[in-house]
């Protein structure tokens, strides 16, 4: 397994691979939600969280499992995104949130955790740590940069914010501030 240990740290991903599955990992007492916000490449923006967990067989080729932690459990808690094909994205914002904070828009408790993600494909393995220590409720861990004709980059994006209700506007600003070059 790599490790994309740090933040803007990244590697590259085979796009020929037959599944991705991203699984958001911890064993802390907090009831963590995994989503991802996509682009595509027409600008489509659209977001796959436990209120829309998604289609493997049509747009957006994504699809959440169930939930974990909830009521705040703690133990060898893991949540699952399998990804089928990434053809039609641009981007892809894995993220995670502690929703009941995030509805209420106090600070999160992702600085007491020991939340990672592991991205796995049929060719390839990768942990991606939450690498920040900024309070809040909502942390963008991993960004899938799709916009190379070669290969997908996995970057380990590390940030963390405040969001009060699940105000898109504002969580996309968030995402897009987090590119290079932006």
């Amino acid at each position: 397994m790599f490790e994309i240990k740090s933040k803007d740290e990244s590697a590259l991903l085979a796009r020929n691979f037959k599944q991705l599955m991203v699984n958001l990992n911890w064993t802390s007492a907090v009831d963590f939600d995994l989503f991802a916000v996509y682009e595509t490449k027409t600008g489509q923006i659209g977001i796959v969280y436990y209120g829309d967990q998604g289609d493997l067989n049509r747009l957006p080729y994504m699809q959440l499992s169930e939930d974990a932690g909830q009521g705040d459990e703690g133990g060898d808690n893991q949540e699952t995104m399998l990804i089928a094909q990434l053809n039609e994205m641009k981007y892809v914002w894995v993220c995670a949130w502690d929703y009941n904070k995030v509805r209420s828009g106090e600070q999160g408790r992702f600085d007491s955790c020991d939340l990672h993600m592991t991205i796995i494909s049929d060719q390839s393995e990768f942990k991606i740590p939450l690498d920040s220590q900024i309070f809040g409720n909502t942390a963008h861990i991993l960004t899938i940069d799709n916009t190379n004709l070669i290969a997908s980059s996995l970057i380990n994006s590390s940030n963390v914010t405040t969001l009060r209700g699940l105000d898109s506007g504002a969580l996309v600003s968030f995402l897009r501030s987090n590119l290079p070059n932006s």
